[in-house]
């Protein structure tokens, strides 16, 4: 839903089930080919260019992670605070609120100072090419700066609604593996986890999950065979099956291309 309306307001007109097939595909072809989440992103810049220039498509893509990425973080945040309940905590909180604030107060004023910076610079004797693709840039990034409050409330609950559906599903599997964590604790683990398997320097995060689920849950009482048992699952349950329903829409794609 994020994805589907970032890419609208750049003018592609794509349905939200097109999305939802680019989106499975791509982590699918994240399980194969090693670097993760950089191997899904570059499938999806590769599917969607065929829908749209590649400035847009650029554009929307990394506004896509990038706003993942912080609420993802800000969950993080929000949910080892109150679990933990500590000053440390409240402060870390306060901080992040005042950033958060500043980011949504100064962002598109920083944005508007980029896009005159992209502007002079396809003023200048450039060449035509990289001068066009300067000013379609630009353009690209103005459509974010020009979307309304309807628009951005959008991406930001189908933001907020699929982190608290992931924190869920990570619960479900601790539950399962009869861990004694709290859904707050769960919500604080899955960012770390999350953002561990960013990095890209294997195929589908395997090896990273492991070591961070280590790292997060022996401290709080969980035994390395169970965090590891655990790390397995969300695997399994997560990038794996639905990398699997990708594979299938994929390869149904390729045998009907129309």
């Amino acid at each position: 839903m994020r994805l589907n309306q970032l890419v609208q307001l750049q003018d592609i007109s794509l349905t939200l089930l097109r999305v939802l097939l680019i989106g499975l595909s791509a982590v699918f072809y994240g399980l194969l080919i090693p670097g993760g989440s950089v191997a899904a992103f570059a499938m999806r810049f590769i599917q969607l260019s065929r829908e749209a220039r590649v400035e847009s498509v650029a554009v929307a893509l990394i506004m896509d992670r990038i706003i993942a990425t912080v609420f993802l973080i800000a969950v993080g945040i929000v949910a080892i605070s109150f679990d933990r309940a500590e000053p440390l905590w409240a402060v870390a909180v306060s901080i992040g609120t005042f950033l958060t604030v500043g980011v949504f107060m100064y962002g598109r004023h920083f944005l508007r100072r980029m896009l005159d910076s992209l502007e002079n610079a396809s003023s200048r004797d450039v060449s035509t090419r990289l001068r066009d693709y300067a000013r379609r840039t630009g353009r690209a990034l103005l459509n974010y700066l020009e979307a309304d409050g309807r628009q951005i409330s959008i991406i930001a609950g189908a933001t907020l609604l699929a982190h608290l559906c992931g924190c869920l599903v990570y619960f479900t599997i601790a539950n399962s593996l009869d861990l004694n964590i709290t859904l707050l604790t769960i919500c604080w683990i899955r960012s770390g986890i999350i953002l561990a398997t960013m990095i890209p320097v294997s195929a589908a995060g395997v090896g990273l999950r492991e070591v961070a689920a280590i790292v997060l849950l022996v401290p709080i009482g969980i035994d390395e065979a169970q965090a590891v048992g655990f790390s397995l699952l969300i695997l399994i349950v997560t990038p794996l099956s639905v990398g699997l329903i990708g594979g299938l829409a994929e390869l149904y794609r390729v045998i009907r291309p129309n």
